[in-house]
């Protein structure tokens, strides 16, 4: 990381931020090794969305925009706030694109998103407004996805809901065959993250717990 951290702009001014094969920076080195298979025009596209993301977080000076800081630190649920937060900046992307007549990608739509989250965690982190577990990572994740859906379900919305059933019914037909990622690249790898994300703040309650629960016993067993 570059003097001055995250809310002074992190690395640079965001121009090459877009991480090869839709790999977002808080994947980790296992999933930079299973990429999604992806076209250049795809990866050009992902670069563009994460780099305009960025435009909108960061000021031109480099320093993160007050009202990105405002929107992470309202409320008093953490996971709800970097949701809508996320949510908000994927639809100003989107919405541009679609002024400059350029449609988005479904899969680099997906993939840019989370990068987008990932980058908004470590702003609010920076902040010291939030230490995210990595459940509450991946539980805003999938509230961001259903606010978005609930967005753009609908006339005129990006989300057509007797296809968004079918295609729904269709990956999880493929998920049970084994061949998700055939229907969007990727799907298994961010799948198997979130487990792994759940299964390691699992293990660290249990720790917590366990910890606790021989510290009382011990307190019980001083005599009075």
């Amino acid at each position: 990381m570059q003097s001055g951290g995250i809310l002074a702009g992190g690395p640079g001014n965001g121009a090459g931020t877009g991480p090869v094969n839709f790999m977002g920076g808080g994947m980790g080195s296992e999933a930079e090794e299973e990429t999604p298979n992806v076209s250049p025009e795809e990866q050009e596209q992902y670069d563009t969305v994460v780099k305009n993301a960025r435009e909108i977080m960061y000021t031109a000076e480099g320093k993160v925009q007050e009202e990105v800081l405002t929107r992470l630190g309202t409320g008093n649920k953490p996971i709800d706030t970097l949701a809508q937060a996320t949510v908000w900046l994927v639809m100003l992307v989107e919405q541009d694109a679609k002024r400059n007549g350029v449609e988005i990608d479904d899969g680099v739509l997906l993939h840019a998103g989370r990068e987008i989250m990932e980058q908004l965690i470590e702003i609010a982190e920076a902040a010291d407004l939030h230490e995210f577990k990595e459940a509450e990572i991946q539980g805003a994740w999938y509230q961001a996805l259903d606010m978005y859906r609930e967005a753009n379900t609908g006339e005129g919305g990006r989300i057509d809901e007797e296809g968004a059933k079918a295609e729904f019914e269709e990956l999880n037909e493929a998920d049970k065959e084994g061949r998700a990622d055939e229907v969007i690249p990727g799907f298994g790898q961010l799948s198997e993250q979130g487990i792994a994300m759940a299964m390691a703040d699992q293990n660290e309650v249990e720790e917590e717990e366990d910890t606790e629960t021989k510290t009382l016993n011990k307190k019980g067993n001083i005599p009075g």
